[in-house]
């Protein structure tokens, strides 16, 4: 009757991160490596969800005798699991499947089984196993049952070490890959700009410098620039009205003699007044030109000091700059430095590895002799096992040999028991035949009448004597 079991274990990480490593091809062949196995992958196939994988698991040891191997085509001592599972689902509902085949008497022993996974919290889960297994095969189903059971047992309540153990190999190789690549940037960058970093300081320096003073410069002539228009502001405005004044003036001179000579003798008005409406027309022109160049110089002043802010953010930016050139300054020899006592550490633990490689190597080439001794032993044990086997294979051919000597002389002594005794017979029917005779011929002389005495069966004579007589 099959045998079944369930078993539930506690897990360190939570119920999404153990589920998720059933689709890491990487955690199958991890558990093969922990138990020194090996791992094939057969079938992969999602389809909505559903995964279907089949795989094959190879063990190191083979329980099975060499010498029952080939008979039994297990060269390669393996189980070959079909399993299916949900690829996000969890639950009981949606628990996973599995069976396994083994490599032998695969009609008789049939291995199957479950597995969900119960979440506790965030850093802990529950992975519960089940397990049934029938073995028909007369004599040993229970012991075999028995051996599988716990074999199930152990394994399933070594999963979650295992899957605790891989998880924190995945974590530390990404940690690793981090550092080393860190360590590969520091590295380039030492090589690449760490060797003259004084040299690029310097000329960031020298190019920042410049920067700033033609900035100051450029910032100085406008400002002088413009305080300077700014204070003869004033002036031109009094030079364009004392010019225009004095313009007025010269046309009034210029105007007046022929303009009375004129209206003197002729009557009529002077010519002085359409020149004079248009130097007013100039001169409101010209004032309202004054308010815009105001206008202008402010918004100039206004650009001179959004120029100076940018130079202080400029002057802020190439102190941030210098601070950060001194921090990269800083992270280089730090990372010097780290790389030193890194690459100390390295030597130190190749080192030590050398060294524990060594001893290993010394103690195996110690025990290299004992251990052909050993194999030279096993060896010889078993040829000379070998040898009792074919004696024995002679000697149970030689007793075939014999029985069936045996019988045939059998059959031979019976034949001729049986040709004895029916020339026995025979020679007792001519006894009892001629003894007969001869009785009669002694009652006829005797004057007896026919037929056998009293007590003598009918047909049977009796004893007679030399003289005829009949004998007590």
């Amino acid at each position: 009757m099959p045998r079944s079991m369930k078993a539930s274990y506690v897990c360190k990480m939570s119920a999404e991160e153990f589920w998720a490593l059933r689709m890491d091809l990487g955690f199958d062949q991890f558990q093969a490596d922990e138990r020194n196995g090996g791992f094939k992958l057969l079938e992969n196939v999602i389809v909505d969800g559903r995964v279907s994988r089949t795989t094959v698991l190879t063990f190191k040891e083979n329980p099975i005798p060499p010498r029952f191997r080939s008979y039994l085509g297990a060269d390669e001592f393996s189980f070959k699991v079909r399993a299916k599972w949900h690829e996000t689902k969890y639950d009981e509902k949606n628990r996973m499947s599995y069976t396994s085949e083994p490599p032998v008497m695969k009609d008789k022993i049939t291995v199957s089984g479950e597995q969900w996974v119960e979440p506790i919290s965030d850093m802990q889960c529950r992975v519960v196993q089940t397990a049934t297994i029938g073995v028909a095969i007369f004599g040993l189903g229970s012991s075999v049952e028995d051996s599988l059971i716990k074999q199930t047992e152990q394994s399933s309540g070594q999963l979650p070490q295992v899957a605790e153990k891989y998880l924190a190999v995945l974590k530390a190789r990404k940690e690793a890959e981090a550092a080393l690549a860190a360590e590969l940037l520091a590295e380039d960058a030492v090589a690449t700009g760490a060797a003259s970093e004084e040299v690029v300081g310097a000329q960031i320096k020298q190019m920042l410098a410049a920067e700033q003073n033609d900035q100051i410069e450029a910032i100085r002539r406008e400002e002088a620039a413009f305080d300077a228009e700014d204070e003869g502001d004033g002036d031109a405005a009094s030079d364009l009205e004392r010019r225009m004044s004095q313009a007025l003036a010269e046309d009034i001179e210029e105007d007046e003699e022929p303009n009375a000579a004129a209206g003197a003798g002729a009557g009529g008005p002077p010519k002085l007044a359409p020149r004079l409406d248009e130097l007013r027309k100039f001169a409101r022109a010209a004032a309202a030109e004054v308010p815009r160049c105001v206008a202008r110089r402010a918004e100039a002043k206004q650009a001179v000091a959004a120029s100076k802010m940018e130079l202080t953010r400029a002057l802020a930016a190439a102190e941030t700059a210098k601070l950060s050139l001194d921090i990269l300054k800083k992270l280089h020899r730090t990372e010097e430095k780290a790389a030193a006592e890194s690459t100390s550490t390295i030597r130190q633990s190749t080192t030590e590895a050398l060294q524990a490689a060594a001893q290993k190597a010394a103690s195996c080439l110690l025990a290299l002799p004992l251990a052909r001794d050993s194999f030279i032993k096993a060896q010889a044990e078993e040829e000379a096992a070998v040898a009792r086997l074919a004696q024995a294979i002679d000697a149970s051919a030689a007793a075939d040999e014999v029985v069936a000597a045996s019988s045939s002389a059998e059959d031979e002594l019976f034949a001729r028991i049986l040709r004895e005794k029916a020339e026995a017979e025979r020679q007792v029917s001519t006894s009892l035949s001629e003894r007969w005779v001869v009785w009669e011929a002694v009652k006829s002389k005797a004057g007896l009448p026919p037929g056998s005495p009293k007590g003598v069966p009918k047909g049977v004579p009796p004893k007679v004597g030399v003289s005829g007589k009949q004998g007590g």
